[in-house]
């Protein structure tokens, strides 16, 4: 369902929500204006969360992200944490009543610089627009944990520059990061990985890369061009409780990947994330696996997190 202006909207996939007190009905009916510059343009930020144990994680540490995705767009955000968790619960209670599901969810705030006359001049906006979107959300099944992840490095799209359109910044302009998924179905891949610049390896097109080598976990460097990932920055700041071998922060170049024992991915959605594979590099997966290790503390982590 959403909600959007003084709406509701109801679809079998969840919810959206914008603005407060808003009514139901079919995400697949039109809403907003074609003249929302998040339509238009991409010109709006958002942010994921997930629960677990039906419990909304990480609330704090996403919150703070988009107030810096609002701050780096020059965009005045017009939503507290405090004012949007009443309609987050109320969206998610509504999505539940109408699906009469019991499942995790996936919870999406997008809050675009709103409508107005067409033209790239910001201040063209009226009044920002926000958007809740409430889905079920259900982890990897054990045969995907223990196949991973076929990832390829994608070859014709290179990751944004942070002077360009920083990725540090969670905006709804993700053109760069479709057209890299677009390479990895080309690679009939799952996923790919998007070298910068310099030839750096990034991240996933919505993930963060690690590397497990002999006597570290390796992730690139913010200053590299990746998003801060809430997972990611959980296991470079709780290392120790996951894993006997430290997390590092580093340049990846490419010829690291052959000396990798293993690779994962973290995301908010899925957690840690095993990679089989980078181009024709095999890494170790299955249950006992460091990688698998690690999930399995962090979800310990996670239980004590909830409770």
């Amino acid at each position: 369902s959403i909600v959007e202006g003084n709406r509701y909207f109801m679809t079998t996939n969840g919810y959206v929500q914008a603005n407060t007190m808003g009514r139901l009905h079919d995400a697949r009916e039109a809403s907003l204006s074609p003249l929302d510059r998040g339509f238009l343009y991409g010109d709006a930020i958002y942010e994921v969360w997930r629960t677990y144990d039906k419990v909304l994680f990480a609330m704090e540490a996403h919150w703070e992200r988009l107030i810096r995705s609002a701050a780096g767009i020059g965009m005045t955000m017009p939503l507290t944490s405090e004012s949007v968790m009443p309609e987050i619960r109320r969206t998610v209670d509504a999505w539940r009543a109408h699906t009469g599901m019991d499942s995790e969810v996936y919870v999406r705030l997008q809050v675009s610089r709103g409508a107005g006359e067409i033209g790239l001049n910001p201040t063209y906006s009226e009044a920002p627009n926000w958007v809740i979107l409430v889905k079920a959300l259900h982890d990897l099944s054990p045969a995907a944990l223990d196949k991973g992840y076929s990832v390829g490095i994608s070859r014709s799209v290179r990751r944004n520059p942070r002077w360009a359109l920083s990725p540090e910044l969670k905006t709804g302009n993700y053109l760069n990061n479709i057209m890299g998924f677009a390479d990895g179905l080309e690679q009939r891949r799952d996923e790919v990985l998007m070298l910068n610049g310099e030839g750096l390896l990034t991240e996933g097109t919505t993930r963060n890369i690690w590397l497990v080598l002999e006597d570290r976990v390796a992730g690139p460097r913010q200053e590299d061009g990746i998003l801060g990932g809430v997972t990611r920055s959980i296991l470079l700041r709780h290392a120790r409780e996951f894993s006997t071998l430290p997390f590092t922060e580093e340049p990846l170049h490419e010829d690291m990947l052959s000396k990798a024992r293993e690779a994962f991915f973290s995301s908010t959605t899925q957690d840690v994330q095993p990679v089989s594979c980078v181009d024709s590099i095999a890494f170790k997966t299955g249950p006992e696996t460091i990688t698998r290790a690690i999930k399995s503390r962090f979800r310990e982590w996670i239980a004590e997190y909830t409770r």
